[in-house]
């Protein structure tokens, strides 16, 4: 009975830590670093000789994203001579490039990459091809903010900084930071915190993201069956001990809603491209080593730990002969009941609280199924 009550305490304060004592202690810890750390305040300014920039696509069978992630291109901000689109087609037979070959814009370059070796690969050629100095990576399935690659640039000035990373709104291009935070789901919400939180305090643990920035100079070549490239190429960034941080006000939007389907097919995504990358770069464990250790420990490491906690709980919960403990035991079984429902009848989750409960149940049920994802392709 005392190893029940062991295996119930362990699981309830990995849990409490998780969700609630690590936010917490984030809240604390960035607020004091932000007291220090004036790029913290956004008052960097652009030099007059602004830095070229390459941005780079790849393409895979997404012809009908073009036409308005082109359209939305022309309004960005930043000087066009100190631009470069390249767009890398990857093994597609959509009519893409004849569509990019039409369009006569001198900004774009076209590479194919036919038969299709996968997104790192296409990633690591274009950037061979590319001659700007900051590189920044998209998706053609978003529309790109008008000040977004400014704003990225902007942050890139200061050294210490080696990777910057933007926002996928899931709103309008109209919308501040605050306004699509506070429209997004509890769980996005909740995630978009920490990321904020982590940027001000080093660097972010949870590196994905659909607009990224980095200087030619540190990019590494990507293996070709790298999961998690966003990661893969800030890694060398963290170990040197250059920062990896959030800038909200660059803003990617997508062209068509992200489905919650889709979010937890990249949560899996997530999750295994974290085991991939621990299993290349042991320093991540050292705390000695890695200079975001706790971060990467109460994030991305517990959150692999947690469906197995709270299974842990749920077991021992109806185990131990105590009314507290039986207590939980029904919230449990409610709160999975919930969400279960919710999975059986998709059309409840049209009410928010209701979709809330079974996105948190998917979300970690994503990573269980991403260990199995880990070793096989997407």
């Amino acid at each position: 009975m005392i190893f029940i009550w062991v295996l119930f305490f362990i699981s309830f304060f990995i849990l409490l830590y998780g969700y609630i004592g690590y936010p917490l202690l984030l809240v604390i810890w960035a607020e004091l670093c932000r007291a220090k750390a004036k790029d913290f305040r956004y008052k960097l300014k652009l030099a007059e000789n602004l830095p070229k920039v390459s941005l780079i696509l790849v393409c895979s069978d997404q012809r009908s994203f073009l036409p308005r992630f082109f359209e939305a291109m022309q309004h960005i901000n930043y000087p066009k001579n100190s631009l470069e689109i390249i767009v890398v087609a990857d093994g597609i037979d959509d009519g893409s490039l004849e569509w990019l070959k039409a369009q006569k814009n001198p900004l774009i370059k076209m590479l194919e990459q036919n038969p299709s070796r996968g997104k790192a690969a296409a990633l690591s050629r274009a950037v061979e091809k590319s001659s700007g100095e900051i590189l920044i990576f998209s998706n053609v399935r978003h529309q790109m903010g008008a000040q977004s690659i400014n704003y990225l640039v902007e942050r890139l000035q200061l050294p210490t900084i080696g990777v910057v990373i933007g926002l996928i709104s899931n709103k309008s291009a109209f919308e501040s930071w605050h306004e699509a935070t506070n429209k997004a789901s509890l769980g996005e919400r909740y995630e978009r915190h920490i990321k904020l939180w982590e940027s001000q305090i080093h660097s972010m643990s949870d590196m994905s993201s659909g607009l990224y920035a980095i200087r030619r100079r540190d990019y590494l070549p990507l293996a070709e069956d790298t999961i998690f490239h966003e990661m893969e190429m800030a890694l060398p960034m963290l170990y040197q001990s250059r920062r990896i941080v959030m800038e909200p006000r660059a803003q990617v939007f997508p062209q068509t809603p992200i489905t919650s389907e889709q979010k937890i097919i990249a949560r899996k995504k997530f999750f295994a491209g974290n085991l991939q990358s621990i299993s290349k770069h042991s320093w991540l464990l050292s705390p000695r080593q890695n200079p975001i250790w706790i971060q990467f420990f109460s994030y991305p490491i517990l959150r692999l730990i947690m469906p197995y906690a709270m299974l842990v709980l749920f077991i021992t919960s109806l185990a131990l002969p105590h009314p507290l403990t039986h207590g939980l035991f029904i919230v449990q079984f409610i709160f999975y009941g919930i969400a279960w429902v919710a999975y059986s009848l998709p059309t409840l989750r049209q009410y928010r609280w209701l979709f809330n409960i079974y996105f948190f149940v998917a979300l970690h049920k994503a990573a269980i199924t991403g260990v199995s994802y880990w070793k096989k392709p997407f």
